[in-house]
């Protein structure tokens, strides 16, 4: 999540340069953003706030501060304070990537898809390879219906990341809304060449199959997903559409015989 509790103290104290504190605040401040992020990998949110909102009585300008409680915010839902907490840790340190990164991600999920590509453009614009940024501003795109441009970047993020699996799962996926469904195909067995038990890629290529008609292949899919994830919620729909599909063969092949039988008489 970006927050590194084994960062040295001297290395802490570097970012408060706005003001002049005595010694003994510094300390304490410090401290406490120590025990925030070491309940945030606890998963204990609610008492990271607490202790994040108790470094900043003691240094207001405690940058690692103010992002613990921007992670920990998000995490319990509280966007719009996370928002502002990652606002207040950028004017103190303008050049830090995953702060404009973590706006980013806010505001999409804010839904304010304009404002999460302006922050996620400044992240790539420091930092080139970015790649989270770079995906999550194809996500912004694809989630504003800006389709082509997401198509784009999930494209350039696997020419030069191969191994990046969540770029194939989002381009198969585009395509499967634009109905493209050989391409999700061919894509989601590109993700399968990387990690054959992506499980989510067979289900997509069971349903891109059926869609196709080519009931038979749909029906290995989606047998190896139930195979690799049998506790799935997705379970009952997917027996739903075996036996859909089984009696969808078995009434082609009846009729195909009575065909030919009608054809002899």
């Amino acid at each position: 999540m970006g927050i590194n509790v084994n960062d040295s103290m001297a290395g802490k104290f570097m970012n408060y340069n706005k003001c002049i504190l005595p010694k003994t605040e510094k300390i304490k401040s410090y401290d406490h953003c120590i025990k925030g992020d070491a309940l945030m990998i606890k998963n204990r949110f609610f008492e990271a706030i607490d202790e994040y909102l108790t470094a900043l009585t003691y240094d207001e300008f405690n940058i690692d501060a103010y992002k613990g409680l921007g992670f920990a915010y998000k995490q319990v839902g509280y966007i719009k304070c996370a928002i502002e907490s990652f606002k207040t840790a950028k004017n103190l340190n303008s050049f830090d990537k995953h702060i404009y990164y973590e706006l980013g991600i806010c505001y999409t999920m804010e839904n304010c898809f304009c404002k999460a590509q302006k922050y996620l453009i400044i992240a790539i614009k420091l930092d080139p390879n970015f790649t989270d940024a770079i995906f999550n501003l194809g996500i912004s795109y694809e989630l504003n219906i800006e389709l082509s441009k997401a198509e784009l970047i999930y494209k350039e993020i696997i020419a030069y990341d191969p191994s990046y699996t969540a770029a194939y799962n989002n381009l198969a996926g585009l395509y499967m809304k634009k109905e493209l469904f050989t391409d999700a195909i061919k894509i989601f067995k590109s993700l399968l060449k990387i990690n054959p038990e992506f499980t989510r890629a067979h289900l997509g290529i069971a349903i891109a199959y059926e869609k196709t008609g080519r009931s038979s292949r749909s029906l290995r899919y989606y047998r190896k997903y139930m195979e690799l994830k049998p506790q799935s919620t997705n379970i009952p729909y997917i027996l739903d559409r075996l036996d859909y599909l089984k009696f969808y063969r078995k009434n082609k092949s009846m009729n195909l015989n009575l065909k030919i039988v009608s054809g002899n008489i």
